[in-house]
């Protein structure tokens, strides 16, 4: 559906990557619920689907985007397993699994190195952040 203020074309995020497409419903009869969405994200669809995601007006506004360009994005196990496997395969690890609950960005990540073939437990953390590194690999380095 469509209001005066999605007629308008409201943009957002540091590009003016996040357009506001229409709203679908109320939050409680009370807040309208937009539809966005994010031409950034949108050009990953195996980590962000169509691109599209809901939000609020204020947060909109308040500088908040509720995609992957988010300073503070939200993301789901299936969205880590995505991020850890390419994050590892620059490395020349594998992901396996998780290594126990999941439990968000602390959750401990089963990999395994290429050129040890050893397997090894981080923080989804650590992955993320590009702190990588197996048992083996640091073994080596230290003794060099």
């Amino acid at each position: 559906m469509q209001d005066d203020w999605t007629l308008s074309g409201p943009v957002f995020g540091l590009n003016g990557q996040v357009s506001v497409i229409g709203w679908i419903g109320r939050f409680s009869n009370r807040s309208k619920i937009y539809l966005t969405e994010c031409s950034i994200c949108k050009s990953d669809p195996e980590l962000y689907g169509s691109g599209r995601f809901t939000t609020y007006k204020a947060s909109l506004v308040k500088g908040s985007i509720p995609c992957g360009c988010s300073t503070i994005p939200k993301w789901s196990q299936y969205q880590y397993s995505i991020l850890c496997t390419r994050m590892l395969k620059t490395y020349s690890y594998h992901f396996i699994g998780w290594s126990g609950d999941f439990i968000g960005r602390m959750t401990k990540v089963a990999m395994l190195c290429d050129q040890h073939g050893q397997t090894c437990n981080l923080t989804v953390e650590s992955i993320v952040s590009g702190r990588v590194s197996c048992p083996g690999c640091h073994a080596e380095a230290v003794s060099k």
